[in-house]
Parts: structure tokens; C-alpha cells; sequence
């Protein structure tokens, strides 16, 4: 947030992982962490930041339009995750 503070980008995407991981391997639990991420998101929209979460595609969270409303993100992008995992075969 101290980068985002200072810089005031138009759009910000806000994901789940430490800064020590390289890529994303899950997107935010949107319930259990509603509180967090609406203060966030009200920060974001003090800069003029619009706001994106990542989030895992499951039915407890793409289910909850009103969970947008409470917390105030502008869009959503999901996990995609590998159907089939890579092997040496397919290589």
C-alpha cells in the first residue's frame, strides 16, 4: 500500500500473496477477509484507484454480488488453475 500511497495508480489489483512469491496460486477469501478488504478498497478509492481482486472461482464467492457492494472492488479476476498438469510424456 506504501507504493500505491505514494503513486496513485488509475487501477490496482489486489492479491493474496507475500511479496517473497514469484506468482499467484490462490485468490483472496473474500468472506472470511470482507472487513480487510473493504478498508483497503475505501483507501483505493480515496486515490481515485480503481480496484480488482483475485479471487478462486468457487460458488462461495462468485455467489455473493452483494459482497461487491459491501466491499467496493470494481472488478474481479479468477484463478485459473492447469486442467491438466504437465508431465514428461506431453513434453
Amino acid at each position: 500500500m506504501e507504493i500505491i500511497r505514494l503513486v496513485k495508480p488509475a487501477q490496482a489489483t489486489l492479491v493474496p500473496d507475500p511479496p517473497e512469491v514469484l506468482t499467484s496460486n490462490t485468490g483472496w477469501d473474500t468472506i472470511s477477509h470482507q472487513e480487510m478488504l473493504k478498508d483497503i478498497i475505501a483507501e483505493l478509492h480515496e486515490y481515485d484507484t480503481r480496484t480488482s481482486i483475485f479471487i478462486n472461482p468457487v460458488a462461495n464467492t462468485l455467489n455473493q454480488p452483494s459482497l461487491q457492494v459491501r466491499t467496493g472492488w470494481s472488478y474481479i479476476q479468477n484463478l485459473m488453475l492447469p486442467i491438466i498438469e504437465p508431465t514428461s510424456k506431453l513434453l
